[in-house]
């Protein structure tokens, strides 16, 4: 690795804390051999500051770049709509805390982020990264080598040996966190991980001496390929934006942007249709909304409390999310046969709910612990 200083001071400005490189205008950027040649030199996807621009390297070239960034003409911008998970990644990377308290992680280097925490990927000299904290090479060769497995390690990782498998510039075990939220089996193959943890997918390159799981894009919750067209099932909060049992993009629940894949306005939690021009299931709804259940061919919508009308009334719940019920649904606090109802203030306290069907002429009060009672008026 040549030069590993050199792209600090002419030819990118790196923010090792964003995990992202701003190229100047002019710097001519090529792809080269396992690394990324910039002008000052040939750098490791492994290590600062070569990780923090190429996240995968594919047959002598990155096929990933930090960020999913392109770089035009000196315009550093995100690829479609990218920008908006991008900056929710940048604030997941202000918020973590470096695990390394030993003093021997390279200054810049704790860059690797797993859950809630920043880990070594690079250490000091006579010290290498051993679940992401910097312990002494001389005494960690049953787990980290150099490549040829023949002596010690120098600040990075060479090769993994035994139950641990490599992850950015160091040896993980499977069985004690961090490792544990990357590789979830080793399997039998030594320096490897065989079954990667939701939010990883498993190198088609892996070895001993190359990541064993790369990162899924931070929308998925599984996926079988690296950025956003490969997600397989998604985090709360997006939907699969893709036909039943092939990969694509996490959509949020609330976006109705997209052309074939719509969200619902005011949707926090949903389910795909599996089906491109269908509307994704909204399950649960943004703290300021009520779901009101699908009706026939009527999709679920999310209404605000001044909506949720015409035979509905709105509903708090502690949990699940609120609901617009049904004024004739008994189960949730309706009146039987009422298809018109009112919803009125509460005289015993703030959170009980009080409805009238002045139809039926019947008012349904709640009571102190908790049930209710109907009330025929005369």
């Amino acid at each position: 690795v040549l030069g590993l200083s050199g792209v600090l001071s002419h030819t990118a400005v790196y923010y090792q804390t964003l995990r992202e490189a701003v190229i100047p205008r002019g710097t001519s950027i090529k792809r080269h051999s396992a690394c990324i040649v910039l002008k000052s030199g040939c750098y490791s996807i492994n290590a600062a500051p070569g990780s923090g621009v190429c996240r995968e390297a594919r047959r002598g070239a990155c096929g990933w770049y930090v960020e999913e960034n392109s770089i035009d003409s000196g315009r550093h911008e995100a690829q479609d709509n990218g920008a908006r998970d991008s900056t929710e990644r940048v604030e997941r990377v202000r918020e973590a805390t470096c695990a390394d308290s030993t003093g021997n992680c390279e200054a810049s280097a704790c860059n690797v982020q797993i859950g809630d925490k920043l880990y070594c990927s690079q250490c000091r000299t006579g010290f290498v990264p051993i679940n992401g904290k910097c312990a002494a090479a001389s005494s960690s060769q049953d787990k980290c080598t150099n490549a040829a497995g023949t002596g010690d390690a120098n600040t990075i990782c060479e090769k993994c040996i035994g139950a641990t498998f490599m992850f950015k510039g160091g040896c993980y075990d499977s069985t004690v966190p961090p490792g544990n939220v990357i590789c979830s089996e080793v399997g039998s193959t030594a320096g490897q991980c065989e079954t990667c943890a939701d939010g990883y997918f498993r190198n088609s390159n892996a070895s001993p001496t190359s990541d064993s799981c790369l990162e899924c894009d931070p929308t998925c919750l599984t996926c079988s390929a690296a950025g956003e067209s490969g997600c397989k099932s998604c985090k709360d909060g997006y939907f699969l934006g893709a036909t039943i049992n092939t990969a694509g993009k996490c959509i949020k629940c609330d976006n109705v942007d997209d052309t074939n894949w719509k969200g619902v306005v005011g949707c926090l939690k949903c389910t795909t249709s599996g089906a491109a021009n269908t509307p994704a299931t909204c399950t649960e709804c943004q703290a300021d909304r009520y779901l009101k259940a699908k009706v026939g061919d009527t999709a679920e919508t999310c209404e605000t409390k001044e909506t949720c009308t015409g035979g509905y009334f709105p509903k708090d719940e502690s949990t699940g999310g609120n609901k617009c019920v049904q004024c004739s649904s008994v189960s949730d606090g309706g009146i039987a046969d009422c298809s018109e109802c009112s919803l009125l203030p509460s005289a015993s306290r703030s959170s009980a709910t009080l409805i009238t069907c002045p139809a039926l002429l019947i008012v349904r009060l709640p009571l102190q612990n908790e049930q209710s009672e109907q009330f025929q008026c005369c």
